[in-house]
Order: structure tokens, then C-alpha cells, then sequence
């Protein structure tokens, strides 16, 4: 949600950081590192529970799902036919079908 609702933001964050300085590039890359190392960290957890497959490589995992959040500001507009509420619960849904198979 925090993306969907802080869209332009996101989109600097997720896409803009490879433009900055290089005294501002390492700050800006660290929300990055630290969802990226969380997100395979519970991917883990998940395998280890029993709800994702451990064929599933975490890593590639990881950047798979980092993929899809950072480029929601390369289509989703506010204010159209699709609220952000609306595209969260889609993606989770998504995320849960692809779980469950």
C-alpha cells in the first residue's frame, strides 16, 4: 500500500537512485538492501513452514516480488479505474494463488 499511495516517491526511490550523485547513491540504496534482505529472510521462514516450496530459489524469489513492487510506478496511475486498495488486494490474491500451486 505504502507504494500504491506514495507512487512518485516510489518511483524515485526504485528507479531514480541509479541517476544520483555518488555521495547521495549509497544512502538511497539502502531501503532497498534492507527490504531485499528481509523479503528473502521470509521467503526462507515461508519454506521452512511448509507454505513455499523449497524448490523455490530465495534469492530469485526475492527479486522476483522486488520486480513487480518497483514497477508499479511504471503503470499504476492514482485516480484512475484502479484504486491502490484495489491493486493491493490483487496483487495479494496473485501472490496466494502462485503460493497455493
Amino acid at each position: 500500500m505504502w507504494t500504491l499511495t506514495h507512487i512518485e516517491r516510489a518511483g524515485l526511490y526504485s528507479r531514480e537512485w541509479r541517476y544520483a550523485s555518488d555521495t547521495l547513491r549509497p544512502s538511497l540504496g539502502q531501503p532497498q538492501r534492507y527490504y531485499d534482505r528481509n523479503l528473502h529472510k521470509l521467503i526462507i521462514a515461508e519454506q521452512e513452514e511448509g507454505s513455499v516450496d523449497s524448490t523455490v530459489e530465495p534469492r530469485t524469489a526475492s527479486l522476483f516480488i522486488w520486480a513487480a513492487l518497483t514497477g508499479l510506478p511504471d503503470w499504476y496511475r492514482p485516480g484512475t479505474a484502479a484504486d491502490a486498495e484495489g491493486v493491493a488486494s490483487a496483487l495479494v490474491t496473485l501472490g496466494q494463488q502462485v503460493r497455493a500451486s
